[in-house]
């Protein structure tokens, strides 16, 4: 998704916490369309189906069914400048049904002056 106007801790947060949000109410359609999904390029399915296949994943290895609710605290990281315009990373807290954690990771990229936020990563929270 683009980032208009002005980027700042604040904003990011709050975007991951849609992000979170949005996997953690089941409306993976809309998360998937919003943000887009960086580990889901290449595969043969949806970017929807992708990020469910790695939630699924994520979730048998926990030993857990679903996610319940959403941490609100998130960690925004920004980067030096460097030659793949990665600029920053959000990273949100989700726990299961079981007290497991699984992390929803985004990243914001530059391109032509203009910032760009995806989905990167669902992820078993080590």
């Amino acid at each position: 998704m683009k980032i208009d106007g002005e980027m700042n801790k604040a904003l990011l947060a709050s975007l991951g916490l849609e992000a979170a949000g949005l996997l953690c109410s089941g409306d993976v359609e809309a998360l998937a369309n919003r943000f887009g999904y960086v580990f889901g390029n290449g595969r043969e399915t949806t970017t929807a189906t992708s990020i469910r296949d790695d939630l699924r994943f994520c979730l048998a290895q926990l030993g857990s069914t679903s996610l319940t609710s959403v941490s609100p605290g998130t960690e925004v990281v920004y980067f030096n400048p460097n030659a793949t315009g990665l600029l920053a990373a959000v990273q949100c807290v989700m726990h299961t049904d079981n007290g497991a954690k699984v992390f929803v990771d985004l990243v914001v990229f530059s391109n032509t002056g203009a910032n760009y936020l995806f989905l990167e990563e669902v992820r078993v929270a080590a």
